[in-house]
């Protein structure tokens, strides 16, 4: 009798599907936010969990020309010093069933605490005097910091002389005014001085007040 061939093809996959986690910002500072984006090398079949380690973590969105893409906010911790945001991607899989090879948990540094002045000296004990030199303070911040100079301190009682220093110890000179009979030195420091590494600026505040003759 005749007899008849039937050919049937199977779809066969059976690669593990990947996921690439990118930030747009690798250091969030005060009042920054920063996009996740989750790449799949397969569309997942259902979204999988994803965690930080701190933080806020927004909804994953898909992308709309791309059912493999995903997007999430991410709004850092306040009043966090230097430190690092974890991010893990949990169990998923494909289409097919093949489960998702598990990301590493990818690490965003974040830095949202000001720098702050920790202490000011100053190279006179007792009450200054224009003729006996300028006045040296000294001030050290909480974190390295950059960006000082003369138009930063607001001053009373004297003339500024040379600011200098770096990192987190700092030095302005101040020359006592002359023919000041039981005056004072007051220095302050105007907000946005200084900036650290995340770019967060200080806030202003009183420095030092020093007793002239």
């Amino acid at each position: 009798g005749n007899s008849t061939e039937r050919q049937i093809a199977f779809l066969l996959d059976t690669v593990a599907p990947t996921v690439t986690v990118n930030t747009s910002d690798a250091l969030l500072g005060i009042g920054e936010v920063a996009t996740l984006s989750f790449l799949f090398s397969e569309p997942p079949s259902a979204l999988p969990e994803v965690t930080v380690s701190s933080g806020t973590l927004g909804a994953l969105v898909v992308d709309a020309g791309d059912p493999r893409r995903y997007t999430a906010s991410l709004t850092p911790p306040q009043d966090t010093p230097a430190a690092q945001i974890m991010v893990t991607v949990g169990s998923w899989a494909d289409a097919a069933g093949n489960a998702g090879v598990p990301s590493l948990p990818g690490a965003i540094a974040v830095d949202t605490r000001a720098p702050a002045v920790a202490t000011v000296t100053d190279s006179v004990a007792g009450t200054a005097n224009a003729t006996s030199g300028p006045v040296v303070f000294t001030i050290a911040f909480t974190e390295a910091v950059t960006g000082l100079g003369a138009e930063d301190f607001d001053l009373a009682g004297g003339t500024l002389g040379a600011v200098g220093g770096g990192g987190t110890s700092w030095t302005a000179s101040v020359q006592p005014a002359s023919n000041v009979a039981a005056g004072s030195i007051v220095l302050g420091l105007k907000a946005g001085a200084v900036i650290d590494a995340a770019g967060n600026p200080n806030a202003a505040v009183a420095l030092a007040t020093q007793g002239i003759d």
